[in-house]
């Protein structure tokens, strides 16, 4: 059921990870009690003088009630009764068809048939199968949309057009059993039509426990801060997740796939409701940027498994939906809704919105472009901001789909079109209108397949002249392919990812239809955020920079330090490791150091190396 929700939401731009995420969340988080068929028989068995039914519901239409819910119809005392637990047998891969079963009914007084797959829920068990074995999404929703299984109401017809009671009900592994009953052959109760998987006389194993998330999330914050007593913070887990139970393979063992992501987080304590509109807006704002269902204002962005990229994407959206001035280092100290939200509440008005601006003739750099410019200045053919996405395609690769649908992702953003010129030695922005879709194909062996993507990955860009951004396929055979995708940092960061590769992917897709990708203009582009910085840093931004001269006055130009060779006149590039562990006693130390001072080990050694280049004379 929540499998089938989430896949109802998705496409196939939507990452696999959330959506996966969304499915063990929704089921963690059930609130209703579930029991399973097998109980009403296991409760038949308790009691001798009760019989029951379990019965899949009569309906043609389909919606939650048809698909994933039965009757049971429990009988007390009955007259008389007519078990049909030992009738001859079928199995479906015996029949295949609704014709052929009506051939095996001829002159049949009781039949059951096993394992029909079930019209009503193989999609959402194929899909699931595909999800917990890591298929692509969108192999996951074409199973989750194709239909699949035999519709119960069909089994029905046919046996009462030919003279049976056929009673259906529930079996493993989204499949149910149809039991036919000649209609002449008896008027008693028919009972054994529903075969438990699992026997047993403990009635408790067959519910669940609808407070269970609940429990789980206060055993949560009990270890949480036990092991904050325990180690420093750095040590505590960021997410914790609960399970019922261990997925196992049919063999018994530890099915790690169809363990929930390490990322799932639930609320971790129960917390008063929002107050304000502010803690509102940040109660959705800490939902969505996690990934969590209702969040508490008591509740922690860090213990929820926040982390610093997320910091960012929080403050960012805060700023907008709260019209308020925060910073990161806001998020640090006031971490809980309800702090962030009394900050948000008395602080300074919100920097402006980034719109739509007039385009001078020449577009200022922003200020990442610019130190991009200076370090390419600087260091003639670097490579140093290069990035790779790499990926293996086996199966039909439309070409000239992807090719166009390469040329409409450049088309909808600028800074993929984007080259850096002079004018009196001042950079400035300059986007291309149409520029040449840089796609290229080549042939490529298998043993050459690792040094031809680290030359592709390691070839640098011409800000100057050349867009951001190339494409190269390496056919390796006919339906095997590499394809190189190789970004500059001027133009994309891990955040960039998602958007375009979820924009490639659509236009490829509408490509293959024939036709162009129907996207909605964008809001803003890259150069407007430039000329927005440029204004605010010209009202803003001179605080900034007194405090960095300061901070940076009497560095020397270059660290003197004792080097074994020459420096060379131009950076190669190159460079070593030399490893060196540290003792067990060294090693404790430094953990100890770092537990006391609320840091990283990485941060105590960071600071070490900064001390010993003070030492050296690197300056303060």
């Amino acid at each position: 059921f929540h499998t089938a929700i989430q896949l109802t939401r998705a496409d196939a731009t939507s990452d696999v990870a959330q959506v996966r995420r969304a499915i063990e969340r929704g089921a963690a988080l059930e609130k209703e009690l579930l029991i399973d068929p097998d109980y009403f028989t296991a409760l038949a068995r308790r009691l001798p003088d009760v019989a029951a039914q379990v019965r899949i519901k009569r309906a043609r239409l389909h919606n939650e009630l048809s698909r994933y819910r039965y009757d049971a119809v429990l009988v007390k005392e009955p007259a008389e009764t007519f078990s049909v637990a030992q009738a001859p047998r079928l199995s479906w891969d015996e029949v295949g068809s609704l014709p052929a079963l009506e051939d095996r009914l001829t002159g049949a007084e009781t039949l059951r048939v096993s394992r029909i797959p079930d019209a009503r829920q193989t999609p959402e068990v194929e899909a699931t199968r595909a999800l917990d074995a890591g298929a692509p999404l969108i192999d996951v929703l074409e199973l989750f949309r194709a239909p699949a299984g035999v519709e119960p109401e069909d089994v029905h017809e046919l046996g009462d057009r030919l003279g049976f009671r056929v009673y259906c009900t529930w079996s493993a592994d989204g499949a149910f059993e149809a039991v036919f009953v000649h209609k002449g052959q008896t008027d008693a109760l028919v009972t054994g039509v529903h075969q438990p998987v699992s026997v047993g006389t403990s009635l408790a194993k067959y519910a669940t426990s609808p407070t269970a998330a609940r429990g789980g999330g206060e055993l949560v914050q009990r270890l949480r801060d036990r092991l904050k007593t325990e180690l420093p913070d750095y040590m505590v887990p960021a997410a914790f997740v609960t399970l019922g139970a261990l997925p196992l393979t049919d063999n018994g063992k530890l099915n790690t796939r169809a363990l929930p992501d390490a990322e799932q987080t639930v609320r971790l304590a129960e917390s008063r409701p929002a107050e304000t509109a502010e803690e509102e807006t940040l109660c959705v704002l800490f939902g969505e940027v996690l990934g969590v269902e209702g969040v508490g204002v008591e509740d922690n962005f860090f213990d929820l498994g926040g982390h610093s990229l997320l910091a960012t994407r929080l403050i960012s959206r805060a700023r907008t939906e709260l019209g308020a001035e925060l910073a990161i280092r806001d998020l640090f100290e006031a971490p809980t809704v309800a702090e962030l939200a009394a900050r948000a509440g008395g602080g300074e008005p919100a920097r402006p919105a980034v719109v739509r601006a007039e385009r001078p003739d020449r577009i200022p750099l922003s200020a990442a472009q610019r130190s991009l410019w200076l370090v390419d200045r600087m260091e003639a053919n670097a490579v140093a901001y290069n990035f790779p996405l790499t990926f293996r395609l086996r199966g039909d690769l439309d070409l000239e789909a992807l090719r166009a649908a390469l040329g409409d992702v450049l088309g909808r953003h600028e800074v993929l079109r984007t080259v850096f010129e002079e004018h009196d030695g001042e950079p400035y922005q300059r986007v291309l209108d149409v520029p040449e879709i840089p796609f290229a194909v080549e042939d490529c062996d298998e043993a050459e397949l690792d040094a031809r993507i680290a030359e592709l990955s390691r070839t640098p860009f011409d800000l100057a002249r050349e867009i951001p951004v190339r494409l190269r396929v390496l056919r390796l055979g006919e339906d095997d392919q590499v394809v190189s995708l190789v970004l500059h940092h001027s133009a994309t960061d891990e955040w960039s990812d998602r958007p375009f590769l979820g924009d490639l992917t659509s236009a490829y897709q509408a490509r293959l239809a024939g036709e162009s990708p129907g996207w909605t203009d964008l809001p803003v582009q890259y150069a407007d955020f430039a000329l927005w910085q440029k204004d605010f840093l010209a009202q803003h931004g001179a605080a900034q920079v007194a405090y960095w001269a300061e901070s940076l006055r009497g560095a020397p130009d270059e660290l003197t330090l004792p080097l074994d060779r020459p420096r060379p006149l131009q950076p190669t590039g190159k460079g070593g490791k030399v490893k060196c562990p540290l003792s067990e006693e060294l090693s404790a130390a430094v953990r100890d150091l770092a537990a006391k001072a609320g840091a990283s080990p990485f941060m105590v050694l960071q600071a070490a190396v900064a001390a010993l280049l003070h030492r050296t004379g690197a300056g303060e």
